[in-house]
This record gives C-alpha cells, structure tokens and sequence, in this order.
C-alpha cells in the first residue's frame, strides 16, 4: 500500500523564501489571505485544485499542482508484496458508510 504524506507546503515556502517574496505579497497575489498561505505554508491547510494552478503561475512552474503530494519514490516503485500505486488503485472505492 502506497501511504502518501499529508501534503508539503515545504518546496512553496522554500520558493518564497529562495525568490525573496513575503508570504503577504504572495497572498495578495493569489487572492488569499495572509492566514491561508501561511497555513499551506506549514502544511496546515491544502490548497485546493484552482489555487494549485494559480500557485504554480506565479511560480513560474517552479511549484507544481502535484508537488503537494509526497509520495515516496520507492513506495511508487512497487515490490514482491504488490505495494505499488497501481495495486492500490486496482480494487473500486468502497461508498462512505460501507463495511470493508
């Protein structure tokens, strides 16, 4: 089973940093509050799908939607006990509420 990690607001709070950009501007920037992007910023809030796109434009593409995923690349890689990302996805998900 692949168990990916929270999400990461590390390689967007390390850009910030490395562009020399305020969290405040940068919340200007996207619309959103100086509380928020601090949040996503310490992997207290995800960002959702629009503002993924809108953060990876004002990054210039150096922050991507999927770069909020962590997942381990060995994890991805699959072993002899069938833990790769296709096996997790091979069974249909189960409606909320029913018994697994």
């Amino acid at each position: 089973m692949v168990i990916a990690k929270r999400y990461s607001g590390e390689k967007f709070r390390a850009w910030l940093r490395q562009s020399g950009i305020l969290q405040l501007t940068a919340a200007e920037a996207l619309g959103i509050s100086k509380i928020t992007i601090n949040r996503i910023c310490n992997d207290a809030q995800m960002p959702g799908d629009a503002l993924k796109h809108r953060i990876w434009i004002f990054t210039a593409g150096a922050v991507e939607p999927n770069d909020w995923f962590n997942l381990d690349p060995a994890q991805l890689a699959g072993g002899d006990q069938g833990s790769g990302i296709r096996d997790q996805h091979a069974q249909a998900p189960q409606p909320l509420g029913a018994a697994a």
